[in-house]
């Protein structure tokens, strides 16, 4: 079942050009390991605390990834970037509710 995570950065104002290439180069990993349907990066205008939207085939698909060594870098296991504040991020998952084209319930 496709899931869609959405997890939040909290991030330092002064580091965030530094956080931004760390997870420019990371991410290219992470749209490219297997059941990844999608990435996007959003930066929130008044907190400015980064927000990454991914869409993955399943639940299991971005768990897996996220024990890799790429994963631990951007969810802040391991050594996270000096420009978030560890131990602050929230990860969510939702399951797509309605199929695209509006007509019944996703399988």
């Amino acid at each position: 079942m496709i899931v869609m995570i959405t997890l939040e950065l909290p991030t330092k104002t002064e580091s965030m050009d530094e956080l931004l290439k760390v997870m420019k180069g990371a991410l290219v990993d992470t749209r490219g390991y297997a059941g990844c349907q999608k990435v996007e990066t959003f930066i929130d205008q008044e907190s400015q605390n980064v927000f990454l939207v991914e869409q993955w085939e399943s639940a299991e698909h971005q768990q897996a990834y996220i024990g890799l060594a790429g994963g631990d870098r951007i969810y802040g296991r391991g050594g996270a970037p000096s420009g978030w504040r560890p131990g602050c991020s929230s990860i969510r998952y939702q399951k797509r509710y309605l199929a695209p084209n509006g007509g019944g319930y996703a399988t």
